[in-house]
């Protein structure tokens, strides 16, 4: 049955009116019908099962039934912290750090990064939406604005029951010391650099806010294949991945 998000779902008399994009890829792409099925969520995480009751000129009326949302979301909440990348790369980490169950994610300017400006959010706000729906989830991660690495340093060193992580290239403790570290934790912040990683003095504001500095090996990964390992293995100490 087809997954779809309604940034505002509004429904009157147990009936909900979808907006004329959304009624395009229903009945265009989708090539649905009357009496066929769909699932929706919306920005609040509500989930509905309905049917296709009409196919008119304003869009597509379907019949639609709140239910218990399906358990897809993991246990913490992550959020990565993500230095800018050139071109498509950073479409990438959005898209793949959704599917693997992040709930925010915050873009960062920092001293080695390349890119220093951009106008891509209402892009990745829409690859996010897309990868929620194609992994089930019912929760859109939020796409914060962008923000100074020594700001967003200043703001989680101020959360002290959050666990910070920051993946460093030039550290050589591995990322097996995590095992050591609460398991309690109900956020956890991921911090990966951009193309040049980050500086020794980015390192060291980090280290002296709280934050864990810790290595994913000894090769030399990608920006934003880092983001996508570092996700992956978060979730797998500390959420539900495995």
């Amino acid at each position: 049955m087809p997954y779809i998000f309604i940034d505002t779902l509004v429904i009157r008399d147990g009936h909900a009116q979808l907006s004329r994009d959304t009624s395009h890829y229903v009945v265009s792409v989708l090539r649905h019908r009357v009496g066929d099925g769909l699932e929706l969520f919306d920005a609040e995480g509500r989930y509905y099962r309905g049917t296709i009751t009409a196919l008119g000129k304003v869009g597509v009326t379907v019949r639609v039934v709140q239910e218990t949302a399906p358990r897809r979301e993991s246990p913490i909440e992550l959020v990565l912290c993500q230095g800018l990348l050139k071109g498509d790369k950073m479409d990438m980490v959005v898209e793949k750090s959704t599917e693997l169950g992040v709930n925010r994610i915050i873009p960062l300017l920092t001293q080695r990064g390349q890119t220093h400006y951009t106008r891509r959010r209402d892009r990745w706000r829409k690859i996010a939406i897309e990868a929620a729906r194609q992994s089930g989830r019912v929760v859109v991660p939020d796409i914060a604005q962008v923000m100074d690495i020594g700001s967003l340093i200043e703001m989680v060193g101020s959360e002290g029951d959050a666990l910070k992580i920051m993946f460093y290239e030039g550290q050589s403790k591995a990322a097996r010391s995590l095992h050591s570290e609460s398991r309690a934790a109900g956020r956890v912040y991921v911090l990966i650099g951009s193309e040049g990683g980050f500086t020794a003095e980015e390192v060291a504001q980090a280290e002296a806010n709280g934050v864990v500095i810790t290595s994913l090996g000894v090769r030399i990964l990608r920006a934003e294949t880092a983001a996508i390992v570092a996700v992956a293995l978060v979730q797998f100490l500390y959420g539900d991945l495995g």
